[in-house]
């Protein structure tokens, strides 16, 4: 059976994640914590704001797997 072709690029989870959290750290670089907003968050990654909830149950998750993602 062959791939049901879609328009635009193949979902990828991973990718998505990794796109969520490269926006949590610009927009804590650019505008500080009181800047992260799901709305803000999801803007800056290109993402639907859904997928925060489904990847990662909300904002402080988020920025908690962000904090873990980095290096000091």
């Amino acid at each position: 059976m062959s791939r049901k072709i879609v328009q635009g690029p193949i979902s990828d989870k991973a990718k998505t994640k990794k796109k969520l959290l490269k926006a949590v750290g610009e927009i804590l670089k650019n505008k500080g914590y009181t800047g992260l907003m799901v709305s803000k968050i999801a803007k800056v990654a290109g993402c639907d704001k859904k997928l925060i909830y489904e990847y990662f149950g909300d904002t402080d998750k988020l920025v908690n797997e962000y904090l873990r993602s980095i290096e000091f």
